[in-house]
């Protein structure tokens, strides 16, 4: 499966896995960096990872560096 770009071209994420492949129902499971987390939509407020199937899914998440 193709990565799109919008993913791995930004800076909040370390890697991205087939949704399928991880046992998700989400097209992409796309995993953050340590000190990143989300702050909207279904998985405001977590870290680690998401399951979206797009690029504008995920970019609406906003995922946010942690300040300290």
């Amino acid at each position: 499966m193709k990565i799109p770009q919008g993913f791995t071209k930004h800076p909040a994420v370390s890697y991205v896995e087939d949704g399928d492949k991880g046992g998700s129902d989400s097209k992409y499971i796309v995993h953050v960096k340590q000190c990143y987390y989300f702050t909207k939509g279904h998985a405001e407020g977590c870290s680690g990872s998401i399951g979206v199937d797009n690029v504008k899914e995920f970019l609406y998440a906003c995922p946010m560096k942690r300040e300290g």
